[in-house]
């Protein structure tokens, strides 16, 4: 047992000493003449229940069932729960030690005696002895680096991070001395900097530091990679170089780094054209960044550039017809030049909009043919509505309830590459796929690939002012297209209504309640073109177009600006019930007119 234990435990003793107030086991008690049991030196377990326990060298019997107890390790011990053993001591943290007192482990804290436990028993505190690797005080590892010692552990400090020296373990001030150097070097095989600081060389082994000498500094080596390693982290290029990371950095350049080509590249250059982005905001290039500028009051925007707004120097008794100044208004604002040069004159359906129309069924049969089409596709189309238009001011004080002030002009619709592939090679195979083939399909589809193909063209010389409504909607109710397409994909609310423009069925109950004429509901000097047309396609449901017009009247070409010509259109559809109409329109977008509202 350990010296300490009686500074522990003053009271307890050794079981095998006497002393006062210890009593003689008890002999006997029927014969008390009978033989002293023979001495003993340890206790044993007979059976199960029977211990022969030694105490102070006699054998006493004991019955360790009595207290549902088994006899075991030479000792009563409960049944279900023995007590702990052990065979030596040991520490369980600096403060606390098991002593294992004769098998028995008992906790000591150390601390209570000054003392730590270490060596597996309670020790006086003694000072930490540094290990062979241990460092006594800082040193210089070349003339830039100081190995300052902290606690027995180096640490690496840049002296010259503020212009000073290594010498004798510390960061010193370098003396003054005449200029022997302009530039600092590094050696061929890149171990050794010439560093030139305050016009003093000095000579620095960059590998004693594990580094290697670049750009005229001890810098740490490359990482070791390969090419497909090479990769923009952010803004900052990463390529893969003889077998070592090369780490650009594209912001310092002023450029940004392009994961595709993998190239720091300027967003953009003097070849970036300005563009409005709305008709008093542009975006433009400066100093390789893309930039936005509001015009500012009284400013328009117009080809990428903010000029000054010509109706903005129009008395209030003067109306603005094109950019100009005029006393009186002309006899029909229908008609009058219009233009858009913004961003928000055009609106797109990107491939993944067009997916959702699509109903989970469809994706998931359609998948191979849907990945066709990337999310990022997009259908491209103008927006004759758009509020960026510049011209048509003075329709918007006179538009008629329902209706909304268009810009028809020179356009495109077009179609991306994929889009179109998948309607020429895979719409056959699933419209097949999932039994929707009709007459009406196989009539359209040719038609609609030629037309995505070419593209839609509008042309409307210098602008043509007008006021309009469409709305094209319908309903997929039959099976089995009610499987792939969802059943209000062609509703409101839906990617179809980015088409769609004004109030249709508001103009219709203006129309039908007969206060209003067809020839009222015009602007003065021009007439009303109202055109239904509802579509049953089998197996698929129906598909409605309604859309009025109003364009301007005329009798002879000599009424209408120039590039348009007086054409005679049908005032209505169905035709049969239509009168015809003298209008001044552009002759080349009845074919457009032609396929909504009769091939369709």
């Amino acid at each position: 047992m350990p010296d300490f234990w009686a500074e522990i435990d003053p009271e307890s003793q050794d079981p095998g000493q006497s002393g006062p107030g210890t009593q003689d086991p008890p002999g006997d008690p029927e014969d008390p003449a009978k033989d002293p049991q023979p001495e003993c030196t340890e206790s044993v377990c007979v059976d199960e229940t029977t211990l022969r326990e030694c105490i102070e060298g006699k054998i006493v019997e004991k019955d360790c069932s009595e207290n549902d107890g088994v006899c075991q390790d030479n000792a009563c011990q409960d049944r279900e729960n023995p007590p702990e053993t052990c065979t030596e001591s040991y520490c369980i943290s600096e403060e606390t030690l098991v002593l294992c007192n004769e098998g028995v482990p008992q906790e000591v804290d150390c601390s209570l005696l000054d003392k730590v436990c270490k060596n597996d028993a309670c020790e006086d505190k003694t000072e930490p002895v540094p290990g062979d690797n241990a460092c006594k005080k800082s040193e210089c590892a070349n003339d830039l680096t100081l190995k300052q010692c902290t606690d027995g552990q180096f640490t690496l400090f840049d002296c010259s991070a503020d212009g000073r020296l290594c010498a004798e373990g510390t960061c010193v001030t370098p003396p003054s001395t005449e200029i022997t150097c302009k530039e600092s070097t590094c050696s061929e095989d890149g171990t050794t900097l010439k560093l030139c600081m305050d016009g003093l060389e000095l000579t620095v082994d960059c590998s004693e530091t594990e580094r290697i000498c670049k750009d005229g500094t001890c810098a740490e080596p490359p990482t070791a990679c390969v090419e497909e390693d090479a990769a923009c982290d952010g803004n900052t290029l990463k390529l893969c170089v003889g077998g070592f990371i090369q780490v650009i950095d594209c912001e310092g350049e002023n450029k940004n780094c392009n994961p595709s080509t993998l190239t720091c590249e300027y967003e953009c250059d003097e070849n970036t054209p300005a563009v409005c982005l709305t008709s008093s905001k542009r975006e433009f290039c400066g100093d390789h960044r893309i930039k936005t500028e509001d015009c500012g009051e009284n400013m328009i925007c117009t080809h990428g550039s903010c000029i000054p707004n010509p109706c903005a120097s129009c008395r209030n008794d003067q109306v603005c017809i094109g950019g100009e100044c005029k006393d009186s208004a002309p006899d029909s604002l229908i008609g009058i030049p219009c233009s858009c040069d913004s961003v928000d004159c055009y609106d797109t359906v990107t491939g993944a909009q067009f997916k959702t129309l699509l109903t989970k069924t469809a994706n998931l049969i359609l998948g191979t043919y849907l990945d066709k089409i990337s999310d990022t596709d997009e259908v491209v189309f103008p927006n004759f509505t758009s509020p960026s238009n510049i011209g048509c001011e003075p329709l918007k004080a006179i538009v008629p309830e329902g209706m909304d002030v268009l810009c028809l002009r020179d356009s495109d619709v077009t179609f991306a590459e994929s889009m179109i592939r998948f309607v020429s090679e895979d719409v056959p195979s699933v419209v097949e796929l999932m039994n929707m083939g009709s007459t009406t399909i196989t009539r359209l589809l040719p038609m609609l690939v030629t037309l995505m193909e070419n593209g839609i063209h509008f042309t409307s010389p210098n602008g043509y002012c007008m006021t309009g409504a469409l709305d094209i909607s319908g309903m997929i109710d039959q099976s089995p297209a009610s499987y792939a397409v969802n059943t209000n994909a062609l509703q409101k609310g839906g990617l179809i209504d980015k088409v769609n423009f004004g109030d249709y069925a508001k103009v219709q109950e203006a129309l039908e309640s007969g206060n209003t004429s067809a020839s009222e509901y015009c602007p003065q000097g021009s007439v009303l073109m109202n055109f239904k047309v509802m579509k049953e396609i089998a197996k698929v449901g129906h598909f409605d177009v309604g859309m009025v017009m109003c364009l301007k009247e005329c009798q002879t070409d000599a009424d209408c600006r120039e590039g348009y010509n007086c054409i005679e259109l049908p005032s209505s559809v169905p035709i049969e019930e239509a009168e015809k109409k003298m209008v001044c329109f552009d002759q080349n977008n009845v074919e457009k007119l032609s396929f909504i509202l009769g091939d369709l």
